[in-house]
């Protein structure tokens, strides 16, 4: 909502910023949760886990669609999220990840949305 809130604002580099939180939160998330480990020791809970991050990633991906559109839309591909369930309205649809999973879907091996950013080696400066 924050973000939603600031592009309607014109207040982009404030819901970039609010963007940017939330991925970092996502990262946390992972480090806390530790889904590498779970899968010996709770599977359930890496299932679990590891919804709640799809989810969190789509959600994310589908608010920064006005920013990157091309990235985003080559991401929720990948994601397997149709098409009528990227808008704003979509993110209050608790049952999507449900119909993904009742479909079959499997995620595919990722390919890069965005390039490899290679810094100049200091030999090279």
């Amino acid at each position: 909502e924050n973000f939603a809130n600031q592009l309607e604002s014109l207040n982009i580099s404030q819901g970039i910023e609010t963007w940017v939180r939330t991925v970092y939160g996502c990262n946390q998330y992972v480090d806390a949760e530790a889904p590498w480990a779970l899968r010996k020791t709770d599977p359930e809970r890496m299932k679990a886990v590891l919804a709640r991050l799809f989810t969190a990633i789509r959600d994310i991906t589908i608010v920064i669609q006005p920013i990157v559109p091309e990235s985003a839309k080559r991401l929720l591909d990948q994601m397997g999220v149709l098409m009528e369930e990227r808008s704003y309205a979509a993110l209050g649809d608790e049952s999507w990840y449900d119909r993904l999973c009742a479909s079959g879907f499997r995620l595919a091996a990722p390919t890069p949305i965005f390039p490899r950013l290679e810094t100049p080696s200091e030999e090279s400066v």
